[in-house]
This record gives C-alpha cells, structure tokens and sequence, in this order.
C-alpha cells in the first residue's frame, strides 16, 4: 500500500493539474480504448474472408521468396563483410516470415523438431 502511495504522489507531483478524478478519467479512457475488460469473441470469418485472407498470406509467401532469391544473389557477389552480415540477417529474416506464411498456409509437415 505504501509503495501505492508513493507512486500516486510520483505521479501527481510530476503530472500537476487537479485533484484525484484525474486518475479515474485515465482509468475511464483506457477501459473504452481496452474494450472495458469485456472479452468479446471476433465474428467467425465466411468462406469468403478466408479466401481473401490466404490469398493475401501467398502473396506475402511469395514476396518473401523472391526477396529471398535476391538477396541470396547479392551475397554471393558482395566482398564486403559488414554488408555481407547484414545481408545475412536480413535473409534469416526472411526465412523466418516465409516460414510463418507457411505455416498460415499450412504448407509445412511440423512433426515436432526444428529444420
């Protein structure tokens, strides 16, 4: 409780401009911006949406396997090493978001190791 108190006073102190129903209006906003603590389950998608949606994740599969391919191509003939580094993280990057397409996609046989 006493720590309680103590960040109350740090806060007014450093947040100077009335009483303690300033407190309860930012608790009052972040409650709407929140949802107001309700869980509200989202609306199954229709057939529809699900297709638009995984066109959408091929598309970005297929964005990432071309980004892919280039950058492997700018490793090969780049001399520089902190270029090549970089270049190397941004393609296990890449690898990582295909990875997640595909698995959105379930393109992938996850049977329990890691590749």
């Amino acid at each position: 409780m006493t720590r309680l108190k103590v960040a109350r006073d740090t806060f007014l102190s450093i947040n100077p401009g009335g009483d303690n129903n300033d407190i309860h209006h930012v608790r009052k906003r972040h409650r709407k911006i929140s949802g107001g603590g309700v869980c509200e389950q989202p609306a199954p998608m229709t057939v529809e949406e699900c297709r638009i949606q995984e066109i959408h994740w091929m598309e970005m599969w297929k964005d990432a396997n071309a980004q892919l391919k280039q950058l492997r191509a700018e490793l090969k003939d780049e001399a520089n090493d902190v270029v090549r580094a970089e270049l190397l993280v941004d393609i296990e990057g890449l690898k990582k978001r295909k990875g997640d397409m595909a698995k959105l996609l379930g393109m992938t046989n996850d049977v329990g190791g890691d590749e």
